[in-house]
């Protein structure tokens, strides 16, 4: 994972809204990482309002990182702390001093620098609640986001404007001249309405090259995320549905992972300041957060940083950004799906009119399905489907609703499926289930 070419990998715990819970997964994260046998310091840039030292169980935190700031330490290894968890350090932040969440552009840049030298396999950056630039910047610097919300619509708003301010912000920071810039800006509607997809098409009718420099950001500016105090199985819906509003507006990929469950182990984990993935590692949530860290850890960190040399990003753009809207552009329930869905590895055999396909199911719902297969079809065309080791279960009336890639989406037709799709799901239910059905980890491609 780790190479001294690459420096470590960067994670960046965001939450848009305060008191989602974004610190104490910050502390879990950290700590099941370092579980996982790596060095990983954590990082409260939590400006102002600094507690992971607290969830951390470290009494006497001692110089934070604004003693870098303030000239006081010459780097930031002098503030890292160890914490009670083996293999896990802190740098802590500092609360209640006046204008510290206000951080200067200059002394910004100079945390920034020296969070990526510092000497370990991984940092966890414990960023601020609002979409500051402060906060957006700590956010967009890291090679991996994790952005973390509860189903609540009022922090499923926050969630869609802290992945919006953060997109724009970084479309910003992109553009490498003045007029660049101003190209942007003028190009921008500037509403909550607006889609990346309409804002592109503007650019590159005057500079293809920005434009160009533009997509490949926005392809590679992945989110993941999880969500947090859940009361049931049914509340990954809406992280879902925020999910896919974000890549129909922002032309940005969030992958819900799952979500953790409000639990008397997880609640009462930041009373006992002690990380809940230390005390029970067979809890679900402890499950969630060792999975989570192990897909995390296996990033490809030359690939991210080649993606990054590549667009010619800076690490954080100029003052000002492109939007911050924190309003929803639209009806959150006309993205929410119906249906919970089941992880499967099924051959499939298809028929579109006269053609016959190999293919593979992704995964089933009582709705529908997701597919892979090659060959050509359009949304709205009529297919036929047989899971090869389900025979019994007939062949499956469906039509074609999404195209990604060779990935399809297809829905179930016809009064009579009813019996059958229940059963489908069943025996699916006896695989591996999709990790936001299991409330453990998603898939965020619609389907069913």
């Amino acid at each position: 994972m780790t190479t001294p070419a690459t420096g470590p990998l960067i994670v960046a715990v965001g939450g848009g809204k305060g008191g989602v819970g974004k610190s104490a997964i910050s502390a879990n994260l950290a700590a099941a990482m370092a579980r996982q046998g790596f060095r990983v310091t954590a990082v409260d840039a939590d400006l102002g309002s600094a507690n992971l030292h607290t969830m951390l169980g470290v009494d006497d935190p001692g110089p934070t990182l604004h003693g870098l700031l303030e000239g006081r330490l010459q780097s930031l290894e002098e503030a890292v702390v160890a914490t009670p968890v083996p293999r896990l350090f802190l740098v802590p932040g500092s609360n209640a001093l006046p204008g510290s969440a206000n951080l200067a552009h200059a002394r910004k840049l100079k945390l920034i620098r020296h969070i990526r030298k510092l000497d370990t396999d991984a940092v966890v950056v414990d960023c601020g609640a609002g979409i500051g630039f402060n906060v957006i910047d700590f956010f967009n610097l890291a090679d991996r986001r994790l952005l973390v919300a509860t189903p609540q619509l009022v922090s499923l708003q926050n969630c869609y404007g802290f992945v919006k301010a953060c997109a724009y912000r970084g479309m910003r920071a992109c553009a490498q001249t003045a007029s660049q810039r101003e190209l942007l800006k003028a190009t921008s509607s500037q509403s909550e309405t607006e889609r990346v997809s309409q804002l592109l098409p503007r650019v590159r009718g005057q500079d293809p090259q920005l434009a160009d420099v533009l997509e490949h950001f926005l392809g590679g500016f992945g989110v993941t995320l999880l969500g947090n105090m859940l009361d049931g199985q049914g509340e990954h819906n809406p992280l879902h549905a925020i999910a896919r509003m974000v890549r129909d507006f922002l032309a940005v990929e969030v992958d819900v992972f799952g979500g953790i469950r409000r639990t008397p182990l997880v609640h009462g984990s930041v009373s006992r300041r002690r990380p809940f993935i230390c005390d029970n590692m067979t809890d679900p949530a402890a499950r969630v957060m060792m999975r989570l860290a192990e897909d995390l850890l296996e990033t490809d960190l030359h690939a991210v940083r080649a993606r990054q040399a590549e667009r010619g990003q800076p690490t954080s753009g100029a003052p000002g950004a492109l939007a911050d809207d924190k309003s929803l552009p639209g009806p959150l329930a006309t993205y929410e799906r119906e249906h919970e869905r089941f992880a499967v590895d099924w051959e499939v055999e298809l028929r579109l009119g006269d053609a016959k396909h190999q293919g593979e199911a992704l995964d089933v719902s009582c709705g529908g399905a997701r597919l892979m297969w090659v060959g050509e079809v359009e949304p709205g065309d009529a297919i036929q489907v047989t899971f090869a080791e389900h025979p019994d279960l007939g062949a499956f009336e469906a039509q074609v609703i999404h195209l990604d890639g060779n990935t399809r989406g297809v829905q179930f037709r016809g009064s009579d499926v009813a019996e059958r799709t229940a059963e489908l799901v069943r025996r699916a239910q006896g695989e591996a289930p999709v990790r936001s059905a299991s409330l453990d980890a998603a898939s965020a491609a619609p389907a069913g």
